[in-house]
């Protein structure tokens, strides 16, 4: 089974190596495990400042470095009213994470041969219900079936999460199971277990709760409930920042090497990463899109907390009612037969807040030595 629960036993697993202090004439050198928690302290902080800058609740992040785990943990509340603490394992949307998983479970198909015959993708079908919520993706292109197209497809970049529910119903059609049995499917294979998609109704241990500010007088009130069945595929998932890293590692390992291990072939995870349609073609950008990911050429470029950073990346952000997150990944410079480099996951139950830059920040920082 390739990428296994093991490999997300192992990766939950593994802590970071003490090495023995190396006299100098100077100064002891530093052990590994105190490099490490100097950079916890300066990563807390950072948090902690755009906490209070942008008024979060709750947020919660977990980092790997080279496949290992190497912190998680919470801050602030998961529910304001209970005073219920958030941790690494407190569930929330990931909103537009649920693209790049999308295009992770069409690079499989694709695998498998479903997605080979073009006569397959058609999404039409006789009927649609009516009534909410929707049982799968066909079901929910009853609400733009009939719409124009935005722009010619291939012609123009075009963010879109219904686009992303089209895609679902064309899994759906291929494959002849359902985006949630295509999903859970996934989640199972890489043991994350608290990843599902989001259901209103059901009772799912360690959900938070979801705020916004009112516009008027900027006081944190509680979302709405929202129904999202309708964009399971491009912002409907719930997770924790634990599979969230776990799902970032076993895109790493496909994406550095070729093996039988492999998620997803390399080739396929390569064209992802890569740039298939200018975002602006009217300026020259360091960002790019590629498929269910995006790509910073960032060498040079001088983060908010001084660094500079050395590598390229990728990665998504989400926005959903309540929440907003980030998922990236920043592959480091491997010849071994294991994957190296820096997974970071930022979970926060605020609608409308910025974690993109805190969570490159602190991506560059674990990054460099």
């Amino acid at each position: 089974m390739p990428w296994s629960s093991t490999y997300s036993r192992m990766l939950l697993g593994a802590t970071a190596v003490a090495f023995p202090l190396t006299a100098t004439v100077l100064k002891p050198e530093k052990s590994e495990k105190q490099k490490l928690q100097e950079k916890i302290k300066v990563a807390k902080t950072m948090i902690e400042t755009t906490m209070a800058i942008q008024g979060i609740p709750g947020l919660s992040v977990a980092v790997s470095v080279d496949g290992k785990m190497v912190w998680r943990s919470g801050f602030g509340y998961a529910n304001l009213e209970s005073s219920a603490k958030c941790t690494a394992n407190s569930v929330m949307r990931i909103a537009s994470i649920s693209k790049p998983i999308t295009a992770t479970l069409a690079a499989q198909l694709k695998k498998s041969g479903s997605l080979e015959d073009p006569s397959n993708n058609n999404t039409e079908t006789s009927e649609f219900l009516s009534n909410k919520p929707y049982t799968n993706s066909i079901e929910a292109l009853e609400i733009f079936k009939n719409d124009d197209l935005v722009v010619k497809p291939g012609s123009k970049f075009s963010y879109t999460t219904y686009g992303l529910t089209l895609a679902g119903a064309v899994l759906e059609k291929c494959s002849g199971r359902s985006y949630r049995q295509l999903a859970n499917g996934l989640f199972t294979d890489l043991g994350m277990r608290n990843t599902q998609l989001d259901t209103k109704k059901k009772i799912i241990p360690g959900r938070v709760n979801y705020y916004h500010r009112n516009s008027e007088t900027n006081e944190l009130e509680n979302c709405p409930e929202v129904d999202c069945s309708y964009k399971y595929a491009g912002g409907g998932i719930i997770s924790n920042v634990t599979d969230l890293v776990i799902f970032a590692n076993a895109i790493l390992h496909s994406y550095q090497l070729d093996t039988k291990k492999n998620l997803i072939k390399r080739e396929t995870i390569r064209k992802f990463i890569s740039e298939q349609i200018p975002i602006d073609n009217s300026v020259k950008s360091t960002t790019s899109a590629g498929l269910g990911w995006f790509l910073v050429d960032g060498k040079g470029v001088k983060s908010l907390n001084g660094n500079v950073a050395n590598s390229q990346f990728f990665y998504h952000t989400g926005a959903a009612v309540g929440a907003s997150s980030v998922l990236l990944i920043k592959p480091g410079d491997s010849e071994s037969q294991t994957s190296s480099g820096v997974c970071v996951a930022i979970l926060c139950n605020l609608q409308n807040c910025s974690v993109y830059n805190l969570g490159r920040d602190i991506g560059d920082l674990f990054y460099n030595s």
